[in-house]
């Protein structure tokens, strides 16, 4: 797996705490990447307020159970198409290309926090997506074991997102993936995407059977052998082009 070389180690300690991210919001990262990477097509899973989605000038689809909007989301971009139900719903019946016009340059997937579901919305979105697009992760991170349980009891939820990790590091090493210390719970950058690959789809079922109980033990390993790269740093158009673009 191509893996850019990254600036922080993490570390670990002993109180629960897996993480700490010091870097950029997530939000925040996502509007630079998109300001000086400046897409023509953009997809999201995971709507929710419209804060990500508002950040975007360019064509855009936007999946959500249940939107909620509390400003407005489409500003100038030339067109909005927004479909209010479950991701695997919107895959089944719909083309992003159909309404974007072209493939998807990047995407935000921030759907269902469990692994299963995610699995899916990447396998789906890749393959609408270019070699050089980019699929950005949210959640798949977290910063206390706490908040990796598949049940949402109390407090922030990341569930257990972060498994598509080491999935991806297994099955799709060919991917180039970026780890950002973007708080509240990391943002990850793929890409070297390949629109044409069946491998997840075709293994879904026994993939989601290995890592299904994978438990906050093997975060803490993943973590312990992984690295972030500083968001910090992103902030010009010669750096994230020198990060993303193949």
């Amino acid at each position: 797996m191509k893996e850019k070389a990254a600036m922080n180690a993490f570390g670990v300690n002993n109180n629960g705490t897996l993480i700490s991210h010091g870097g950029i919001f997530y939000t925040k990262m996502i509007d630079i990447l998109a300001t000086f990477l400046n897409p023509r097509a953009y997809f999201e899973i995971g709507t929710d307020a419209g804060v990500s989605l508002k950040a975007m000038k360019c064509a855009s689809v936007a999946v959500d159970p249940q939107f909620r909007l509390a400003e407005n989301v489409i500003g100038s971009k030339p067109s909005l198409h927004m479909f209010q139900m479950p991701s695997d719903d919107f895959f089944r019946d719909h083309s992003p290309i159909d309404y974007l016009r072209r493939p998807i340059e990047l995407a935000f997937l921030d759907g269902m926090h469990r692994f299963e579901y995610l699995l899916r919305d990447f396998s789906n979105t890749e393959r609408y997506c270019g070699k050089n697009s980019i699929i950005l992760l949210h959640d798949c991170l977290p910063t206390t074991t706490e908040m990796i349980s598949r049940v949402h009891t109390r407090g922030a939820w990341a569930g257990d997102v972060w498994k598509i990790l080491p999935a991806l590091r297994k099955y799709r090493p060919d991917l180039q993936i970026t780890y950002l210390d973007c708080p509240p719970t990391g943002l990850v950058a793929i890409t070297n995407l390949d629109p044409d690959s069946s491998t997840i789809l075709d293994g879904y079922f026994s993939i989601v059977r290995e890592f299904i109980e994978v438990d906050g033990k093997a975060l803490k390993e993943f973590y312990s052998r992984l690295a972030l790269t500083k968001s910090a740093d992103l902030q010009s158009h010669e750096e994230i082009t020198k990060l993303f673009w193949l």
